[in-house]
């Protein structure tokens, strides 16, 4: 359908969408970064959120993409042209931040800290700079 080739395109998801099974009381170990919130969606009741942020979510949730606003709205507004709609019921888990996101960040970080912007890398304070 022409609804799986947007998610494939767009959603980021499908292709590497895994399914976690087991006993009921098992536990299961999943990368994520940030804050995680679990979201529990009543039947009919739909989130939209970026895909970078989905962790996990259960099997009766549905999965979409959608198209967000213009052409016009990606390029000037500095979004993306494309959300993803999870509708219940069932549980959905959701990061603040995706890992590649944080590792960009800390990569900024470590650059600005590298190049003499502060920072200092947690080593001893050099005694010139407290002399002047």
């Amino acid at each position: 359908p022409a609804r799986d080739c947007l998610a494939c395109c767009c959603g980021g998801m499908p292709p590497i969408i895994q399914e976690i099974s087991g006993a009921p009381t098992g536990a299961a170990f999943l990368a994520a970064a940030g804050t995680i919130v679990a979201k529990s969606l009543q039947p009919g009741e739909a989130i939209v959120v970026d895909s970078d942020v989905i962790v996990g979510f259960e099997k009766d949730v549905q999965f979409e993409v959608k198209q967000v606003g213009s052409c016009m709205t990606c390029c000037l507004g500095g979004e993306g042209c494309y959300n993803t709609v999870l509708t219940g019921p069932g549980t959905v888990y959701l990061q603040s931040i995706s890992i590649d996101k944080l590792m960009a960040q800390l990569v900024t970080v470590q650059q600005e800290s590298d190049s003499g912007n502060g920072g200092g890398g947690g080593g001893p304070v050099d005694t010139q700079h407290i002399d002047r």
